[in-house]
């Protein structure tokens, strides 16, 4: 059995440091670094909030699903960095748990598994980076466009930012423009990233709990095999305390990241229906394997153990039939029905959008 320590989601933290979501030593005081950075990126939320509540209150002439769309990202994304940032001491206690293998030895294949999870952390973040680049470009691209729409409904649109914009005095000279304009690809890029790292990363530790079932599958399927009774019992009683050990992890891993899993679900249903509606006018996981459990143990050689061993057996089985699930606070509980759930509330926002706009 391996006795070792190995650190996982390397290549999200060194991204969520770069983006002060992560402290980048024991005496950094994260939480008042986020206050100010949020500070920065706070004119990009306000801006948008205002040019939807100007628009709908002087009834403009103007598309509002990409301003609902990208305030709905910008608003939860925000409250989802507030609360990881806030919850930062336990995502570590977390994490610690995830990568400590000095009780129940080192899962199979978990470094091919890290370096592969480092790779997709490291692709998503360079998806989200030149997205936010081409998206930004286009904006300017179509500034002629916008001037037009301008003359054409007599609207006075702030052309060539990057997302809708409203300020209670004139900023389109240069250099005020510019200045409002890179704040708002300073926040983007913050903000979006920003939710995109701690995104993925409910995705890697999930991965991390799924392999730790697969390694205690394995030892529970090799429990039988000795012939001394006093052998069977030690590994039955480490199968057990195995299984505690995951499901308290699964326990913090729910506490951590509910919130945040709550807050993604109700986004992503308000940006899919106001896309479609932009679209059209314009142009799950629980964790069911630990269910898998009971079958390792059907696979060993229980029906040659000593009665007692069959005895401490029944309390692991017992326990294996409750799934492990990953909670969204306050909708439910990730899975295929919640997914369902979740298309089909984007259709009715999208109704509701289509009607009033």
């Amino acid at each position: 059995m391996a006795k070792d320590s190995s650190p996982v989601l390397q290549e999200s933290i060194e991204i969520m440091k770069y983006l002060q979501l992560w402290p980048q030593n024991e005496h950094t005081n994260l939480r008042r670094r986020f206050c100010f950075v949020i500070l920065l990126c706070s004119p990009l939320t306000l801006g948008l909030a205002a040019h939807l509540i100007v628009c709908i209150k002087d009834n403009l002439d103007v598309e509002l699903s990409a301003n609902i769309a990208v305030l709905s990202a910008v608003t939860g994304l925000t409250y989802m960095l507030i609360v990881f940032v806030w919850s930062q001491d336990k995502v570590v206690h977390l994490l610690a748990k995830l990568g400590t293998h000095e009780i129940f030895g080192t899962p199979d294949n978990f470094k091919k598994r890290s370096r592969r999870l480092d790779f997709y952390a490291k692709l998503y973040s360079y998806y989200c980076y030149f997205g936010i680049v081409i998206y930004s470009l286009l904006q300017i691209i179509e500034m002629p466009e916008c001037r037009k729409i301008n003359e054409e409904k007599g609207l006075s649109e702030i052309c060539g930012m990057i997302v809708p914009f409203w300020a209670p005095f004139d900023i389109d000279w240069f250099p005020l423009k510019q200045i409002f304009w890179f704040d708002q690809l300073l926040g983007i890029y913050i903000i979006i990233k920003g939710g995109a790292a701690v995104s993925i990363t409910t995705f890697e530790v999930a991965q991390y709990i799924c392999l730790k079932i697969k390694h205690l599958n394995s030892l529970l399927r090799q429990a039988f095999d000795d012939p001394h009774e006093e052998v069977i019992e030690k590994r039955l009683l480490h199968c057990i305390r195995y299984q505690q050990h995951i499901i308290r992890t699964n326990e913090l891993f729910n506490v951590c990241y509910k919130h945040c899993n709550g807050c993604y679900v109700v986004m992503v249903g308000i940006i899919i229906a106001s896309l479609l509606n932009q679209i059209i006018k314009v142009t799950a996981p629980g964790f069911f394997q630990s269910l898998t459990i009971p079958d390792a143990a059907l696979d060993s050689k229980w029906y040659e153990a000593p009665i007692k061993s069959q005895k401490m057996l029944l309390l692991l089985l017992v326990r294996s039939q409750k799934a492990f699930n990953l909670h969204a606070t306050p909708v439910g509980i990730m899975s295929f029905a919640l997914f369902v759930a979740l298309l089909k509330t984007s259709y009715s926002y999208f109704t509701l959008l289509h009607q009033s706009t």
